[in-house]
């Protein structure tokens, strides 16, 4: 179930007293909004950030939440979390 308010990249990073699960529900909604605009972009041809903004998985939401301080040292060390970042 995806939340009707989704956080903002910044909300993300400020997101701590979120338990896992609604962070990664949350990440993915975000991450679905960030590929409505890659697709936008190349449907139009055009766009308004650097082609080396969107070539880098740490830029969108989801990826930011993925690589940042929410998830902790183990779990980032875990098969699910590898897993998780190679289909990122």
């Amino acid at each position: 179930m995806i939340h009707e308010k989704l956080p903002q990249s910044d909300e993300f990073q400020e997101s701590q007293s979120m338990k896992l699960d609604e962070q990664i529900t949350a990440a993915i909604g975000a991450h679905r909004l960030w590929k409505g605009r890659l697709r936008g972009i190349v449907e139009s041809g055009t766009s308004d950030m650097p082609t080396d903004v969107f070539r880098d998985d740490h830029h969108c939401s989801f990826g930011k939440w993925l690589y940042g301080p929410e998830i902790d040292a183990p779990s980032k060390k875990s098969a699910h979390y590898k897993a998780c970042v190679e289909l990122h």
